[in-house]
């Protein structure tokens, strides 16, 4: 009949910090956070709810508790409301503005989440012809007692080695491009004999196989955000195959620009075309069609009384979803939900954020990097191997040593600390790299990436300036 809910905080997945931005530790030794929750059940009370939270250090916390009863608290009162029925407090008016914006859910036809390999260190790499000389010895092994030697790899309840061996015997190796984590792209072995049932997302990941030109927006429910005391971040995007832990822990959902369907009988169906890695993909006879529903797609040409490309509402989309206010405005909800996005009543205003988010994508996929950007340029003699990673602060800007000899020369702190989801993109790039030599290509990418944070930073800032006097 009453709830009372003390949250303790201390969470170390994600990691929490105080309001203030101050520390925040767990009551216990362990990751999760906690709460202190009472449960009274008693006829004729009044039935409620409420709510109240305790930060700082393990010893703050401890104190607080031993010096609080039950009248003492400073109680905030929750009503528990449709959809989610969070036991905490939140803005009603702006709850009901939110959730009469547009879903994603609504917006797209279909999405999935990304790849799980259950296996990256064998299924995955940075250098494709080695990635294929491994799994060319996994075909070539005579029984799953040599694979299980060679490649320290289980049999699980959906994947089995004997029956992965049997099946890739008979069929090519498929090594494909893979954005594995942002501004990291790898290669995977794409065979699906090789992953557990349903974790290769083929019915989805089909239409980057064939096409090139496809996009893939990429964002997630904020439970995956583990920087919460950032702004929600949760947003990339591909071309490729795509990691189901693009951000973090799994999560990171895709949602495609395009679908695939194959003609037959002279009418287009999305059935399943053919199990991929056990026989190509048939090239002729394919369309690709807008991933848009048509209640949506009738929405916008309604509310702009004009017709806009696929790419004009995915840059507006992507531009929203980059844009400051959106994301402190709402951020309370972006915890708890997939983004939604509010739309422009101005032509002028969709017209230009809808280029603003298309230079974007474009700078996310190092396609158009900003070449007056001074920021980048590795510098030093060296054997390029990754010892330790270390940003030392200058003047204005910074240098990001690889080892003691070699760093990347001016760049910018705000560039140095850019996070998507939880990962700092800079630092978990040359971490995965720690302990080998980078090649000339993963230079040139960090090179490029330094100049494309710097770009997203300045275009954020763009965005801002379009979306601050509406959203």
């Amino acid at each position: 009949d009453q709830i009372y809910l003390i949250d303790l905080h201390g969470s170390n997945k994600p990691k929490e910090f105080a309001p203030d931005g101050g520390k925040d530790e767990n009551v216990f030794d362990i990751e999760q956070g906690v709460a202190i929750s009472l449960f009274i059940k008693k006829k004729d009370i009044e039935k409620k709810i409420l709510y109240s939270d305790f930060w700082g250090t393990r010893l703050e916390k401890y104190q607080q508790s031993l010096a609080e009863d039950l009248k003492s608290v400073d109680w905030k009162e929750v009503k528990a409301t449709a959809p989610f029925y969070l036991f905490k407090p939140q803005d009603e008016k702006l709850k009901t503005e939110y959730f009469k914006l547009q879903s994603l859910n609504d917006i797209f036809i279909k999405s999935s989440l990304g790849i799980f390999t259950h296996r990256d260190t064998f299924l995955v790499d940075t250098n494709s012809n080695i990635l294929n000389s491994r799994i060319q010895k996994f075909q070539k092994s005579e029984t799953p007692t040599d694979i299980k030697k060679e490649f320290d790899l289980t049999d699980t309840r959906d994947w089995k080695i004997e029956t992965a061996l049997k099946e890739i015997k008979k069929n090519e190796i498929v090594i494909k491009d893979y954005c594995y984590r942002p501004f990291d792209q790898r290669f995977v072995c794409y065979n699906i004999e090789m992953f557990d049932r349903g974790c290769s997302r083929f019915e989805l990941m089909k239409s980057f196989l064939q096409s090139k030109d496809n996009l893939g927006l990429i964002t997630g429910r904020a439970g995956q955000n583990v920087t919460p005391h950032l702004n929600w971040n949760l947003v990339s995007i591909s071309n490729t195959l795509t990691d189901a832990n693009l951000f973090s822990r799994g999560g990171a959902t895709i949602f495609p620009l395009y679908l695939l369907l194959k003609q037959i009988n002279n009418l287009f169906v999305s059935e399943p075309i053919v199990s991929y890695g056990k026989r190509k993909i048939e090239t002729d006879e394919f369309e690709l069609i807008e991933n848009f529903t048509k209640e949506f797609r009738n929405y916008i040409d309604l509310h702009y009384k004009q017709h806009y490309s696929p790419e004009e509402i995915f840059g507006y989309i992507y531009a929203i979803l980059h844009s400051p206010t959106y994301r402190t405005k709402y951020a309370e909800f972006l915890k708890i939900d997939f983004p939604r996005i509010p739309f422009s009543t101005d032509k002028k205003v969709f017209k230009h954020l809808a280029e603003l988010g298309n230079e974007l994508i474009n700078a996310h996929l190092l396609k158009e990097i900003e070449k007056n950007y001074p920021f980048g340029e590795f510098i030093g003699k060296g054997d390029s191997i990754v010892e330790k990673p270390n940003y030392v602060m200058e003047k204005k800007n910074g240098k990001l040593f690889i080892n003691n000899k070699q760093y990347f020369n001016n760049v910018p702190h705000e560039v140095y600390d850019f996070y998507i989801g939880g990962y700092q993109v800079l630092g978990k790039y040359l971490k995965d790299r720690k302990g080998r030599a980078l090649s000339y290509a993963e230079v040139t990418n960090v090179e490029k990436t330094i100049k494309a944070i710097a770009f997203t930073i300045d275009q954020m800032n763009r965005i801002e300036k379009q979306t601050k006097d509406w959203i």
